[in-house]
């Protein structure tokens, strides 16, 4: 995964969207943001990638994280549709 500032051109495309498509992350007024297509529950690995990205570029990381459903089981019945906002606080 890779980590993309914000400050970089998408294209007129909507950040999210760029997250999804690229597979990578937005680093992002104090947090690293990512973007988990599929199953909530599944988010392991998303959450161990931007913990690896935050090693290697030495940021500390604040004491917690959040995970916000962006499109859950009330926009669709397809766990594989559902989007999810993961955040960590970096500094």
């Amino acid at each position: 995964m890779a980590v993309w500032r914000l400050q970089v051109n998408t294209g007129g495309a909507n950040v999210a969207d760029y997250c999804l498509q690229n597979h990578v992350a937005a680093l992002w007024a104090g947090k690293v943001l990512a973007y988990l297509m599929g199953n909530y529950y599944f988010s392991k690995a998303t959450y161990e990638k931007l913990f690896d990205w935050t090693d290697e570029h030495k940021f500390k990381t604040g004491k917690y994280s959040y995970k916000e459903a962006v499109i859950d089981e009330l926009a669709t019945a397809s766990p594989s549709e559902y989007l999810t906002k993961i955040s960590i606080q970096v500094f």
